[in-house]
This record gives C-alpha cells, sequence and structure tokens, in this order.
C-alpha cells in the first residue's frame, strides 16, 4: 500500500513577504491546493485603514511537489476603483477596475421617449463609493448625472466601444488620489433628442409662430403680440399651467398657448 506524500502549503502577501494569508496542511503530492478563502482588504499596519485590495490575482493550478509558498499579489486599497455605467433606467453595471484596465461598454441602453441613444460619456463631476461593491466603501452617496442630454461637448465613446480607464477620465478629477470620489468612473449613456415642433398659439387659437428645437433643449418663449384687454394680461401657458419662465425645456412636439389672465 502506498500513501501519497502530503506537504503545506503557506499563502503569503507578496507586497511585503512576510504577513501570512493563510495554510494549507496535507495537500497530496502532484495536486493542486484549494483555493483558500483570503481576506478581500487588509490592514497590515493596524491603522484602522485599508491598505490592501485583493483585486485580479488568480490562484496558481501547478501541481505542488514539496512544502510550497505562494505569493499572493494584493492592490493598493486607493488604486482599486469602482465603475458605474447608468442610462435612462438606472444604473446598467457596476462593478471594479483599476485605471490602465480595459473594459467594455454596452451595445444598448435604455430607450428614451423622442431620443435616440448615441453612445456613452464619462462624467467628471460628483462621486460615489457603495458599500455592496467595493469592501470597506461606506459612503452610498451618487449626486452626478445618469445620462447626457444633447451634450456636444463631451468625448463620446460608441456602443460597445473597448476602452482603458485613464485619469482624464476619472470622476472629482482634481481630488487626492485617497478621495472615493476621484478614484471612481461613470459613464452615463448619451441620447440625442428628435427635432420637435413647438407652435406658439395665440388666444383665438391662431398660430401665432412656429420654431423645430430638439426634445431636449430649451425654447424661448416670444413675445405675446395679440391685443390687450382692460382687466387681463396675456401669458403663455402648456397644459393650461401658466409658464413662469422665459425659457422651457422641450419633451416633444408641444402647443404653447397665449391665455387671457384676470387681473381682478
Amino acid at each position: 500500500v502506498y500513501t501519497a506524500k502530503t506537504y503545506t502549503v503557506t499563502y503569503v502577501l507578496e507586497n511585503d513577504g512576510t504577513t501570512q494569508l493563510a495554510k494549507q496542511e496535507n495537500v497530496e503530492y502532484g495536486t493542486a491546493p484549494d483555493k483558500p478563502n483570503l481576506p478581500t482588504v487588509l490592514d497590515t499596519d493596524s491603522d484602522e485603514v485599508y491598505d490592501y485590495y485583493l483585486f485580479g490575482w488568480e490562484h496558481p493550478t501547478d501541481p505542488i511537489e514539496g512544502d510550497t509558498t505562494i505569493n499572493v499579489t494584493y492592490e493598493q486599497y486607493s488604486a482599486v476603483s469602482e465603475v458605474k455605467i447608468t442610462d435612462a433606467g438606472g444604473t446598467k453595471q457596476h462593478f471594479l477596475s483599476m485605471k490602465g484596465k480595459e473594459i467594455t461598454l454596452p451595445e444598448t441602453a435604455a430607450d428614451m421617449e423622442n431620443f435616440t441613444f448615441v453612445g456613452w460619456g464619462a462624467v467628471s463631476s460628483g462621486g460615489y463609493a457603495d458599500s455592496s461593491v467595493k469592501v470597506g466603501c461606506t459612503d452610498d452617496t451618487d449626486y452626478s448625472s445618469d445620462v447626457f442630454i444633447n451634450n456636444d461637448y463631451i468625448t463620446k465613446y460608441s456602443p460597445g466601444a473597448v476602452i482603458t480607464l485613464t485619469d482624464g477620465m476619472r470622476m472629482g478629477q482634481g481630488f487626492s488620489d485617497y478621495s472615493p470620489s476621484s478614484n471612481n468612473y461613470k459613464f452615463a449613456a448619451m441620447y440625442v433628442g428628435r427635432d420637435c415642433t413647438v407652435t406658439f398659439l395665440n388666444p383665438d387659437g391662431t398660430t401665432a409662430s412656429e420654431q423645430v428645437i430638439r426634445c431636449g433643449d430649451e425654447v424661448r418663449l416670444p413675445d405675446i403680440t395679440s391685443e390687450e384687454l382692460e382687466g387681463f394680461r396675456l401669458a403663455w401657458t402648456y397644459n393650461d399651467a401658466e409658464l413662469s419662465d422665459y425659457y422651457l425645456t422641450v419633451t416633444g412636439d408641444m402647443e404653447i398657448v397665449a391665455k387671457y389672465i384676470s387681473t381682478t
């Protein structure tokens, strides 16, 4: 009867070469050790601030032939980023990555009435952290836009594009690398509105003027040229509600009606 020799496999933090992370005993000769349950985050100097994050390391599958030390590479905690991808339907994807890594943006986005999805844009303002995604983050605030509407100024990435994460794509740019917001990436769906007709009607229902405006853009209300009546003032209305501003966001084909409002 032959009994296979067994050995000890020790997992050590490669970053410092000394911190023992796990140990497996009685691993048979010629077999690969099982992947141990390694800690996701490490505070190696006991200052209650995480130093390292287990991200991207792959467990070796080589069979062992003796007592073995396996080095486990952790990333700096601050270098691991959240990537959030949002569209008109809300959060589409949320995962971890790092600067310099490639990600693939989705091919499609949620539909928006009167709009066409044209690509993705990097959100450079705001910030967020989500403890359900990155261990150790407790701030769940997300105060940035989920979509770009008719934005002709930012870089557009095509649907399905494979891109490399860079500093220029980060949120909260200008902050320290240790700031949660400056370390994250967010890509929001870009939509372009269709051309809509905005019709301005006189109080008698006749057409005063028309403008063709992209859905999502603002239209400036023109001066009302209808005859004034004593005891009344003239005001533009939409869906029977008086408009108090000079500008109105176009949401589709619209009729803006001038009405006499009693002043008594």
